[in-house]
């Protein structure tokens, strides 16, 4: 089983609201159900309908690599043991649960080799594989109280000990407004999207400029790097298993996130500027909601405007066209 947590990017306002975005791995059948319930985070992770069957054949025939329980404990009322298997029982369960991914892996490559999509086929290795995932949040305090507790899942609990070690061991950097947090974007890709900006065409141009007309075009193509680099959950291409070029990620952003509908805007959500207070401020306390200048960007930030709010229709896809919308279901 493998789990861990890494910061990728850390920014705090001057009115100390946190954003952090973290990289976290996971055990998918144990984790990913408990973890989606904690709605403050921005998420994306890596997907059964893109990653190669034989990639997750790998991992679930892998000894060193095959996901499973972090305890092995005895059965009782209520939703966790008090107290684990004997050694030899253990060595039972493990060498069961090791057949188990030895047959889901035969039958998983049974329907590769009929040419079966891989969204089906990899379905069926999701206990015994892990999960690549980005999140973002400015709230974690009430997932750290819930998850370190001793009553939380093995697997959740142990991953957010290791959040909970990064998340501390960080140290956030300040960020003013028009300043933004773009998790995966270095110091060497700006030369290169520099160059690429020179290369928009006018429909590129076009759609930058209804986001925001504001936004340096450099900048905005940053922006678009961090998104598409949060979509794959990587610098690394798909295609090509190396370092991604920020000509890639502009072309997939264009192209498969928000050029096109509907709209793909989850990525969207982990690049953000902070938030300005009004001119009335001084005259209450700063932590008032209606003395934001956008607060309507929030989203499930707190002091942080989120990318994905300044897209036009982010959150209506168009129905396709073979579905009409009736009187009264609008």
């Amino acid at each position: 089983m493998d789990i861990d947590a890494k910061v990728l990017d850390d920014h705090v306002t001057s009115e100390n609201h946190r954003l952090t975005t973290m990289l976290l791995r996971y055990p998918k059948a144990f984790v990913e159900q408990e973890l989606g319930r904690h709605r403050t985070f921005s998420r994306n992770s890596s997907s059964g309908r893109a990653v190669p069957a034989s990639v997750y054949i790998d991992e679930t025939t892998g000894d060193e690599t095959r996901a499973g329980p972090a305890e092995w404990g005895v059965n009782q009322r209520g939703m966790q043991a008090s107290n684990a298997l004997d050694v030899a029982q253990i060595e039972a369960a493990e060498s069961i649960w090791r057949q188990a991914a030895t047959d889901a892996a035969l039958h998983a490559r049974r329907l590769a080799a009929l040419g079966l999509h891989k969204q089906v086929a990899n379905a069926l290795l999701t206990p015994f594989t892990h999960y690549n995932v980005i999140i973002s949040g400015t709230e974690y305090m009430n997932f750290f109280g819930l998850r370190l507790d001793r009553a939380a899942r093995p697997e959740i609990r142990i991953l957010a000990e290791k959040m909970w070690a990064a998340y501390n061991e960080s140290k956030p950097t300040l960020l003013y407004p028009g300043d933004w947090h773009l998790p995966l974007v270095d110091e060497q890709d700006w030369p290169i999207i520099a160059q690429y900006a020179k290369y928009l065409t006018d429909e590129q141009l076009r759609w930058l400029q209804s986001i925001d007309v504001s936004l340096d075009v450099t900048l905005h193509l940053a922006i678009y790097v961090s998104m598409a680099r949060c979509a794959r959950i990587s610098y690394s291409s798909f295609k090509t298993k190396k370092r991604s070029t920020p000509d890639e990620d502009l072309n997939m952003a264009f192209e498969k996130l928000v050029g096109q509908q509907p709209i793909h805007a989850s990525p969207a959500e982990h690049q953000a500027t902070p938030d300005m207070l009004t001119a009335y401020w001084h005259q209450y306390s700063p932590t008032e909601m209606s003395l934001w200048e956008h607060k309507e960007q929030w989203a499930n930030y707190k002091g942080w405007r989120q990318y994905r709010a300044f897209i036009p229709g982010e959150a209506c896809a168009p129905l396709p066209e073979e579905y009409e919308v009736k009187d009264g279901n609008k």
